[in-house]
């Protein structure tokens, strides 16, 4: 899960096996980035040995907390299909519906032929720091450092602030999703797997043409 500190002050934030791991420079100035060194783990060694990799990062801007960044990367080799929804659906439902939005689109092994399955699970920045390069720079410098080896990148853009909302078809809900959409579209140049007319349609990026070119 992710932390968020009261007023953005750092003497609220868990420090146990939290560390700097890097400096970005950014118009802002420089930025400290703050996580747990990330390893790989595996999940569930009785069905299959899928090994995932948490990523919870904290951006810090002038002893503040500018944003924070969760990423999962999935080692999808020697899966199958049916194992990656399997094991998906033994942890949650939104695993769950993560390996079923992958394997509706794409072939399992086709992805761990090219590379890992990277996950950008949750973006969240300090209102002072919306609309400037923290968040881009950020999130590309620790795909660079921690998941190079990335096949395909994947998100379901969805407000945060309308998490646990009961109703999710109201014109705010629909205009704050169309919103963050553009966002992930024309920053992190993300596009619609399929239609995007749920709340909840993944967008994905990929280098690989053999990905970019739908095999179903």
């Amino acid at each position: 899960t992710m932390t968020f500190c009261p007023n953005n002050q750092l003497d609220d934030l868990p420090t146990r096996g939290v560390t700097i791991i890097g400096t970005l420079n950014t118009v802002l100035g420089d930025l400290s980035v703050r996580c747990k060194p990330p390893r790989f783990r595996v999940q569930n060694a009785e069905i299959s040995p899928m090994r995932t990799m948490e990523i919870n990062a904290e951006i810090i801007h002038s002893d503040e907390l500018a944003a924070s960044i969760h990423l999962r990367q999935y080692d999808l080799t020697r899966l199958d299909d049916e194992d990656f929804v399997e094991i998906a659906d033994s942890l949650c439902d939104y695993e769950y519906r993560l390996a079923q939005a992958i394997t509706d689109t794409w072939f399992v092994d086709d992805i761990a032929e090219l590379g890992t399955l990277v996950d950008i699970t949750r973006i969240w920045a300090a209102p002072a720091y919306r609309g400037t390069d923290v968040m881009k720079t950020s999130l590309t410098w620790l795909l660079e450092r921690f998941c190079a080896n990335r096949a395909l990148t994947v998100a379901f853009p969805f407000p945060l602030q309308y998490e646990g909302n009961g109703n999710r078809n109201t014109a705010a809900i629909r205009a704050a999703v169309t919103k963050l959409r553009t966002y992930y579209a024309n920053t992190y140049g993300m596009k619609p797997a399929c239609a995007a007319g749920s709340e909840l349609t993944l967008f994905y990026t990929t280098s690989h043409d053999q990905l970019s070119s739908f095999a179903r």
